[in-house]
């Protein structure tokens, strides 16, 4: 995992489990297995439940890069165009 505050950099071990695989991890978390980074908006659900509690709360993960990939011969229709113009203006909040 990585962790950043102002300015500064931390990144630590990977622990005995791990996952590439969004709602395993939280699974994971909520039973106990160890902490784990994820989106603030996939987890605020169970941080408001109590769930989980965020620790480490002033540091976050750096920023994550997205891309939007279709293929270029396609006209982009309505639908397409809106949700990128949402994807930009996305704040994809880190814990």
């Amino acid at each position: 995992m990585i962790f950043e505050r102002d300015g500064e950099r931390v990144e630590t071990e990977a622990g005995p489990y791990q996952t590439n695989d969004g709602e395993s991890m939280i699974t994971m978390m909520r039973a106990g297995m160890g902490i784990g980074q994820s989106r603030r908006a996939f987890l605020q659900p169970c941080l408001d439940r109590g769930e989980l509690v965020a620790v480490l709360p002033d540091w976050t993960r750096p920023a994550l890069t997205m891309h939007a990939i279709y293929p270029p011969s396609r006209r982009q229709n309505g639908r397409l165009r809106a949700f990128l113009d949402w994807l930009a203006q996305q704040q994809f909040q880190t814990t």
